[in-house]
C-alpha cells in the first residue's frame, strides 16, 4: 500500500498509511462522539479507499464495519474448482518439502466475516452455503497428511468466551488488531511446538 502524503504548513510531511488510519479509527471510536457514530460509515469507507485497500466494492455493515467484496462472494462450483486446484498445488509443495525433511504447518486465516457475521448479516450467521467451507478445506488437507491449524475455531472460541481486551479485526479493514495478532501467534506457536515434538519422537 503506497502511503498517502498530506502536506501541512511549512513543508512538514505527514504520512497517512493503513496502520495510522486504523489507529485514527480506533481513537475516534474511543471518544464515543455522537457525531462520529453517525458519520463513521462514510469516514471508514473514505479511509479504506484513501489507503489503497479498496480496489473493489466494499460491503458496509453495522456501525461502520467494512468488508472486502471478495470475502462476501459465494462463487459456487467455480469457487470449489479454484479451491481444489489450490489444494493440489499446495500438496505438491508439501511433498517436495517433506522429501527434504521439512515439516509443514498450514495456517488458514479466516476472513473477518467468518468471525463477525453479525456485523453484516441480519441473521447474525453466515449463509448456509458458506458455513462449512473453512472446515472442509482443512479436512481435505488433513486427509492428505497435511498438519493444519484451525485458526477459525481459535478466534471463535476466544470471541465467544468474551474475555478479549479488544476486537480481533479492525472494523475498517480486513487486518488483525494487536489482540488478533497475539492470539494467532500464540496458536501458531502451540501448533508448531506439536509439530516439533512429533518430529523428535520419530
Amino acid at each position: 500500500v503506497k502511503p498517502f502524503e498530506w502536506i501541512f504548513g511549512r513543508g512538514s510531511r505527514f504520512v497517512f498509511n493503513g496502520t495510522l488510519a486504523r489507529r485514527l479509527d480506533q481513537h475516534l471510536v474511543q471518544t464515543r462522539s455522537f457525531v462520529f457514530a453517525k458519520t463513521r460509515p462514510l469516514l471508514a469507507l473514505w479511509i479504506f479507499k484513501l489507503t489503497g485497500q479498496a480496489q473493489a466494492s466494499v460491503g458496509i455493515g453495522k456501525e461502520g464495519w467494512l468488508f472486502h467484496e471478495w470475502t462476501l462472494q459465494d462463487k459456487g462450483a467455480e469457487g470449489e474448482a479454484a479451491t481444489r486446484k489450490g489444494i493440489h498445488h499446495f500438496l505438491r509443495i508439501c511433498n517436495l518439502l517433506k522429501r527434504s525433511n521439512i515439516e509443514v504447518l498450514m495456517v488458514i486465516v479466516p476472513n473477518k466475516i467468518r468471525i463477525y457475521p453479525e456485523q453484516l448479516y441480519p441473521s447474525g450467521q453466515l449463509p448456509a452455503s458458506r458455513k462449512a467451507a473453512y472446515s472442509r478445506f482443512i479436512s481435505d488437507l488433513q486427509s492428505q497428511g497435511v498438519r493444519c491449524l484451525d485458526l477459525e475455531s481459535v478466534f471463535r472460541n476466544a470471541k465467544d468466551n468474551g474475555d478479549l481486551p479488544d476486537l480481533l479485526y479492525f472494523t475498517g479493514d480486513h487486518h488483525w488488531t494487536d489482540t488478533g495478532c497475539m492470539l494467532a501467534c500464540e496458536a501458531i506457536e502451540g501448533g508448531a511446538q506439536i509439530v516439533v515434538e512429533a518430529t523428535i519422537e520419530r
